[in-house]
Parts: C-alpha cells; structure tokens; sequence
C-alpha cells in the first residue's frame, strides 16, 4: 500500500499529520478557546535559569530570566519570587536593569542561547517602564535568541544587545545591536559571541550570592560555603508529560537534566514543592504510572535500561525488555545507526548529536514473523518554516559531521583501552 503520511520531527522543519487530515491552526484561542492553563509545579527541581540581575541601591529587588518559565521578580532578596511575564514569550535569554532608573526601566531579550538540541525561541526584546508590571515589545522580532543587554548608565536611551539569531548557519540576525532612541529603532554593529548561566553579588554583602544553574537557582548566605535551592520557582523543561487514572490523578514527566518526578493534579491549600516525589535521575524523558499498580516507569538520555519504581516499597529496579513473539523488525531506508556510546576504562563518551533526515519519499518495512508490511512514507520540509533550501543544507551537513565525529570520538575510547590492556 502507498501512503501519504506528513510527519513533523522537532527540530527538522517537517509537518506530520494524515493527507486527509484538516489542518489544525496551533493558536492560542483557536486551540484551546476558553481554557485556560494553571501552574501546578514542580519547583521542588526547578529549570535552567539563563540571567540573575540585582536592583544597583537596594538589594532586595531581584529579576531572573529563565529558559523556559519566563522572567520572575523577588522583593525580599530572592526568599521568594512572582512571575511577571507571562503573556510574553517564556524563553528567556537576558535581563537588564537600567541602572539609572532602576526602579522604573527593565529590559528582557527572549530566547535561550544554550545551543543544544532541544531549544527554545524568542520574538525579540522588550521593556518595561514601571518596573516589570507592564512590557512593550521594542523590536527584534527575528532575532530568535538574546545573549546580552548592556545600558549606558549615562543615557537610558542607548542601549547595546547581543543576538546570536538561528542555530544553524549564517544569518542576518547575527550580531551586536545599537538603539539610541530607547529601542524605537536598532542598528547592527557586528558580531558576537555569548555565554549563559549567571553569578549575582548582594551589593551590601558580598557574602550573599545568588548562582543561576541548569537545576534552578541557588543561593548562599556564607559565601558559598552552603548552597539552597530557591524552592519556589517551577520553571522545569519538561520533555514528556502523562497522567494517571487516579480522582484526583497525577502527573508525570521527566525533565532536562533534572530527573523525573511526579506530583498531584490538585492539593489542599495549593500545589508545593514537596508534594512532588522523583522517581529517576539524569536527563528525564518519558514516565508513565502502571495502570492499576503502584508501579512507575521512567527512562533517560543515555540510558541502557528502564527504571521501575515502586511507590509503596520506595525501592527502584533496573530492568530491560524481553524478546517476545510479534512484530520484531521495523525497518525503513532512511535509518542511520545511532553513534555508540564508550564505556572505558579511562573516560567515558557518549555522542549527544542525533542524526538527522532529509525530506523525501522512504520505504518503511515491518516485519511480524515471516510475513512483511510495506508502506511509504514522505518527508516534507514545513511550509511554514523560514528557513531556506541553503540553510536546511547546512543545517543537515553540520549535525551530521558533528554526529560522525560522535561515533569517531567513541571508537577512540576503544582504541585507547585495547592499548593500555596491552601495555598492561
């Protein structure tokens, strides 16, 4: 059988959905009308947080942008913080405090520059004049992501702003940018280059730090001598979510690089940090609660097996699956072999860059016993997509020489063990 089948892979540019299938627009209201989201958590792990920025004179105003929570503002030193961005876009990739207006003048750059995998976007930067309550959008729209924002401490209205624009090639984005008008208009002044997480100093005592880290924000009262999670910032990057069959259910999910938890839907006086429960560690992906036991499984990035936890016993166990009876082999020409991971007796290498797929037609085969099922598939490039064909081009060359030098780096390791076992 011959069949059309549009497929969206994250972070490709393709479009999934059946040939005959209507097309659905993903906006706000048109989706999901009338329905409205509610934070439930969880902080108890919180997410990557990309800036820390503290007030110049008084030390209890504290702004941090996050990855994927938006920007969140404390009044008592960082003890506790409120969200104030919501409406805007979550990807957060600088804060900047105006420092001779502090009280009044905020500017947010949106989009993350950790340059990984999975990544969010921006739509540009913004501002506030009365101090986070309400923001304006100011521009730079295509930049994607925003590193950095410095502000002339002797003109509000000249304003520098790093922009690393798309991932993957050249593009005219790319830059430092100048407004001297207080963001009605920018000028690019050239190129850039930008780190992420941040250290903030209590500007009284500077045995005070704030420290923005992948798990969340933490800080320390004696110099960095103890270090404590700030607990109420639930701002996780969840990969993969599911829900239980319990009234009221639960939640399940894991989180980058934080693990994988789970915590309740509804909870008396309010959701809290502690009513979540972790029930795996590293780099979190799918969980899922057995449907009539108190059994949970999770999964990792790298991982060679899966994780079964039991609740009553609060015990965890490896396991893997079996070979059983049935479909056994799925294949289709477009599978490229996924780069081994070296365990060694000297390092360890893990490659992080997946391959990728061009869009085109391709043969799927599924094998069940001595009996094949044959259909074809197509790959489309999103309509919708602003990349170009040159840029779709050397995005697929980059990963795939970055995920062949993944499968080369793990073969060293090999090597390198074969010959200290000799020399042994």
């Amino acid at each position: 059988m011959n069949k059309r089948i549009y497929l969206f892979l994250l972070g490709l540019g393709f479009v999934v959905s059946q040939a005959s299938a209507q097309e659905i627009p993903l906006k706000e209201k048109k989706l999901f009308g009338d329905l409205k989201a509610r934070q439930i958590g969880p902080a108890l792990m919180s997410g990557r947080i990309s800036d820390i920025e503290v007030h110049p004179t008084n030390n209890k105003i504290v702004y941090i942008g996050t990855a994927g929570g938006g920007v969140w503002k404390s009044g008592n030193a960082g003890t506790s913080f409120t969200s104030i961005f919501d409406d805007h876009a979550q990807s957060i990739g600088a804060v900047a405090i105006d420092p001779s207006s502090p009280d009044r003048i905020v500017w947010v750059g949106t989009g993350e520059v950790w340059t990984r995998n999975s990544v969010s976007v921006g739509d540009g930067i913004y501002r506030s004049n009365d101090g986070g309550i309400n923001w304006k959008k100011m521009g730079l729209e295509k930049s994607e992501r925003i590193s950095s924002i410095e502000i002339n401490p002797n003109n509000s209205d000249e304003v520098f702003v790093g922009v690393l624009g798309a991932l993957y090639g050249d593009n005219e984005e790319r830059g430092v940018y100048k407004t001297s008008d207080g963001g009605k208009t920018f000028k690019n002044l050239g190129n850039m280059h930008a780190d992420i997480h941040d250290i903030a100093y209590d500007i009284k005592d500077s045995d005070k730090l704030l420290v923005a880290t992948d798990g969340g924000l933490y800080r320390t009262w004696d110099g960095g001598t103890t270090m404590e999670i700030v607990a109420n910032l639930p701002v996780s990057q969840f990969y993969h979510v599911s829900v239980d069959n319990k009234s009221p259910y639960n939640v399940y999910g894991g989180l980058q690089d934080n693990g994988s938890l789970y915590g309740p839907s509804v909870s008396p006086g309010g959701i809290e940090a502690r009513d979540w429960n972790s029930v795996g560690a590293g780099d979190g992906f799918r969980v899922y609660k057995h449907p009539t036991k108190d059994i949970v499984y999770s999964e990792m990035q790298g991982a060679e097996n899966v994780w079964r936890y039991d609740i009553q016993r609060n015990q965890t166990k490896s396991i893997q699956p079996l070979a059983v009876k049935g479909i056994n082999v799925v294949t289709w020409n477009g599978m490229v072999k996924q780069p081994k991971i070296a365990k060694g007796k000297t390092f360890s290498y893990g490659g992080f860059t997946s391959p990728r797929v061009q869009a085109g037609k391709y043969k799927v085969v599924m094998t069940k016993g001595k009996q094949k099922y044959e259909t074809i598939i197509e790959l489309i490039n999103d309509p919708k997509s602003l990349l170009t064909e040159q840029e779709r081009k050397e995005q697929y060359e980059t990963t795939m020489s970055l995920y062949n030098l993944s499968q080369e780096l793990a073969y060293m390791v090999y090597e390198l063990d074969a010959h200290l076992e000799k020399a042994e």
